[in-house]
């Protein structure tokens, strides 16, 4: 295993331990609406074609096949997919494969291997409405685009992410859609910067009918920002 690849699982075993120990007040603003842009990176969208579109569709079709084999959360978990942030319910649950996020990170989309499905929560019940497809935080636009055409979705990525001193609660400067935004002013209240939060991500909602939200970035009608 080269250096670079090591570092990655690294990283993702990382996120698995701050999943498992993290706290809801630890981690304000996962679940929330859009919140500032100043804490999301896009990919911009480029010039529409007829090849792009046509690739983009063949993701959706294989994308809802992989739904169709992992209605119940229990087959997920049969086959690797473990649930973020464990002890926390949220309104859109991911339940994500390691292994599937290392085989992304070498920069080849399997679109019959989602990092992660993505599960809406109605009470005790969840419903598969997604999936998510990833790549390495250093992937360049033409990267990405050799993964998922950038003129039919975009890419995003979690930046400028402050988590708060311990014990803080409900305080609405920290997170993904809290008011700081820079590793001075997260210094100057005693957070902990982060200057991004995990790699490039798409999501993908196949059971749509309009292209346009089948490639949104959050579940049309949803309103809670869900990674």
């Amino acid at each position: 295993m080269n250096k670079s690849l090591a570092l990655f699982c690294g990283l993702v075993l990382l996120s698995g331990s701050l999943a498992g120990a993290a706290r809801a007040d630890e981690m304000p603003g996962m679940t929330m609406a859009s919140g500032p842009m100043s804490h999301m990176s896009m990919t911009t969208l480029r010039a529409s074609n007829a090849a792009d579109r046509e690739r983009a569709a063949a993701i959706v079709v294989s994308a809802k096949a992989v739904m169709a084999q992992y209605t119940d959360v229990a087959s997920a978990t049969r086959d690797g997919y473990k649930k973020f942030l464990p002890t926390i319910e949220l309104p859109m649950e991911h339940f994500t494969n390691d292994a599937y996020a290392v085989e992304a990170y070498g920069g080849h989309l399997n679109p019959a291997h989602p990092t992660s499905l993505i599960y809406e929560r109605k009470g005790a019940q969840l419903r598969l409405v997604g999936v998510m497809y990833t790549a390495a935080r250093t992937a360049s636009d033409d990267q990405l685009n050799a993964m998922v055409p950038l003129s039919v979705a975009q890419w995003h990525k979690h930046v400028n992410y402050c988590f708060p001193p311990a014990g803080t609660k409900g305080d609405a400067r920290f997170g993904l859609g809290g008011t700081i935004a820079s590793k001075d002013a997260c210094d100057a209240v005693g957070g902990r910067w982060m200057p991004q939060l995990f790699g490039w991500m798409v999501h993908v909602w196949p059971l749509e009918s309009d292209p346009k939200t089948q490639w949104a970035v959050d579940h049309p009608g949803d309103s809670h920002h869900s990674m």
